[in-house]
């Protein structure tokens, strides 16, 4: 007797252009796709996985069905993986990201930006793009060559350690809150500083208190030149010692965080040169005319 089946009729395991065998349901028809259509808005569902072989995947295809993006497993699996979607859509910008145990959740990509405290003081490399816009594939540092230093117990600010800086500006300088270069603090130079040009800020307007220099010739008397042998760049040079010259001009000389004398105003000796020479001239002119 034949069986019924759906709304025909069957004696056999070929049902139009398919057939059944071995629990498979195959086509008849060579390269023909094997269509599951459920009538209205009724569903294909399954209650157990649905496997795909031999790296076949899923096909998404796009609404005339012309192009499809294919989701397929790798090669080889080591061990069964199963990888849970979250339970929402997220938000804009963000990126399934793993547990490490295969539960997905949605993240936000940003990097996350973390304030050092006293007791972290780095270093920390400086961080260098190739891009000005959009996004960068990867975070390139310069290792050893450019970093800082955070703020902790030893120095009060953060240092950075630069190789070499080139400044391409042509920002002209006319105080010291002007120009391509502009520092608020002091400025240590361990080396030689070339210049085409230093200015000093000398403005009536920044200053108070003027008084004319008095004895100047024998303040500049007092003061003793010498020739010596720096120990730290093994120079041969010659100049003053600030000990000794503050002994004669204490407001030439600068001192370290703890007071300790370290530094001559070479610049600011220049005011008592002028004086001792108009003294000089005075005295010479006063010989004259005694002729």
């Amino acid at each position: 007797m034949p069986r019924r089946i759906s709304s025909g009729k069957v004696g056999r395991s070929v049902l139009g252009d398919i057939f059944a065998q071995d629990n498979s349901i195959r086509s008849v028809e060579t390269n023909s796709n094997l269509v599951l259509q459920p009538d209205g808005t009724g569903v294909v569902e399954s209650t157990s996985d649905i496997q795909t072989n031999a790296q076949a995947g899923i096909r998404f295809a796009d609404s005339d069905s012309s192009n499809y993006i294919k989701i397929a497993g790798p090669a080889t699996v080591g061990s069964n993986v199963t990888l849970t979607l979250p339970d929402s859509a997220g938000t804009s910008g963000q990126a399934l990201v793993t547990d490490g145990n295969g539960t997905l959740s949605w993240n936000t990509t940003d990097v996350t930006i973390v304030t050092r405290a006293a007791s972290d003081p780095g270093p920390y490399y400086i961080t260098m793009s190739d891009q000005t816009s959009g996004s960068e594939t990867e975070l390139g540092v310069a290792d050893g060559t450019r970093f800082f230093y955070t703020p902790n117990a030893f120095t009060s600010t953060g240092l950075l350690t630069v190789g070499n800086i080139n400044l391409t500006a042509s920002t002209t300088s006319n105080s010291t809150s002007t120009g391509a270069l502009v520092v608020t603090g002091g400025v240590g130079v361990g080396g030689q500083l070339t210049a085409v040009d230093i200015v000093e800020t000398s403005s009536i307007a920044l200053k108070e208190n003027i008084e004319p220099i008095a004895n100047a010739l024998d303040s500049v008397l007092a003061l003793r030149g010498v020739t010596y042998d720096r120990l730290d760049n093994n120079e041969h040079e010659s100049g003053l010692i600030a000990e000794w010259t503050e002994e004669v001009l204490p407001t030439l000389v600068t001192r370290d965080e703890d007071g300790n004398v370290v530094g001559i105003k070479y610049t600011k000796l220049t005011a008592y040169l002028i004086e001792a020479m108009k003294t000089l001239k005075q005295e010479i002119d006063e010989l004259k005319e005694g002729k």
